[in-house]
């Protein structure tokens, strides 16, 4: 498939709401967008950064967008946030039936804009609806990449030079007979990690969904292979009311050479992973208790929590 990038225009300015979003109007036609300004934690883009929303015109499960989201944002968070890539289109598929490509004009791809348009672009589909949306990503008013959501026809990537190609299967989304409500994940060489409900107190899943995909967003630009300096991890992106808190039991400075951004990156999948087995068609999803312990029932090394 050959990507057309057609010559940018600047995105027309629109006015700020009391959210702190910039009021947009669900639209086939072309439209600007930023992102939500968040409480404490997620990576805004710089003000330069702008995307535009094009098409919509079939539905797309929720659960699928979020699950090829953050499979992108994972497999974005191992590349060098400010690098281009020789390679022009990243697809992603789900079951054959939901199709994520991200493109890069000519024959670079830039991690930076990608991860912010996936997050944007997410975002976008909450506040208005899960379609077949195309985002257009600006940078000074100058076009830096596309993003198309496609459900019912695949794209096809042979003529593409250097495509990246996954299948959604080889993420490792677990099927529901292998993960239990207090399933302890080991993942790989690193301690395990418990996930327990908390019954009660309702939070919807698109809120807890782009709160891990905030979190995605804030540690993208760092190197996914460098210790993570403090003994506390917190993300909240507003306005959505979840929040994720841990807190580990070793001193500042001295975290454990397992606990790295990859670690953490690889932690907020496997929670997104928890949640989308759960709750496969309901809007309302409870928040959860989480353990990090050795591996074999060993000691506990964090707790905390996915809250409101």
């Amino acid at each position: 498939m050959s990507l057309c990038f057609p010559t940018p225009t600047a995105p027309p300015p629109l006015p700020a709401d009391g959210l702190g979003k910039t009021s947009l109007t669900p639209s086939p036609a072309n439209s600007a967008l930023t992102l939500a300004q968040p409480e404490l934690s997620a990576t805004l883009p710089p003000p330069s950064f702008s995307i535009r929303v094009f098409g919509g015109t079939k539905p797309i499960i929720s659960q699928d967008v979020f699950r090829l989201s953050i499979s992108a944002l994972a497999t974005l968070a191992a590349k060098s946030f400010d690098r281009s890539y020789q390679a022009n289109i990243l697809s992603l598929r789900r079951d054959g039936k939901i199709e994520l490509a991200l493109g890069g004009p000519g024959a670079n791809f830039f991690a930076n804009y990608t991860t912010w348009g996936v997050t944007l672009g997410t975002e976008y589909m909450v506040g208005h609806s899960f379609r077949n949306w195309r985002f257009e990503l600006y940078w000074q008013q100058e076009l830096v990449g596309q993003i198309w959501y496609v459900n019912g026809h695949p794209l096809s990537t042979p003529s593409v030079t250097n495509a990246l190609e996954t299948d959604d299967q080889q993420v490792t989304w677990r099927t529901k007979s292998t993960i239990a409500q207090s399933e302890v994940a080991n993942l790989g060489a690193a301690p395990a990690i418990g996930i327990l409900p908390i019954p009660g107190f309702l939070l919807t899943l698109n809120e807890v969904m782009m709160t891990i995909i905030g979190g995605m967003s804030d540690l993208a630009p760092h190197n996914t292979d460098e210790r993570v300096p403090k003994n506390k991890f917190f993300t909240r992106f507003a306005p959505y009311r979840a929040r994720i808190d841990i807190a580990f039991s070793w001193p500042p400075q001295l975290s454990p050479a397992w606990y790295t951004y990859h670690f953490l990156v690889n932690f907020l999948e496997r929670l997104a992973s928890w949640y989308l087995l759960e709750y496969p068609s309901g809007t309302s999803c409870v928040p959860v208790r989480i353990s990090i312990r050795q591996p074999d029932a060993g000691p506990l090394l964090g707790h905390g929590q996915l809250s409101a």
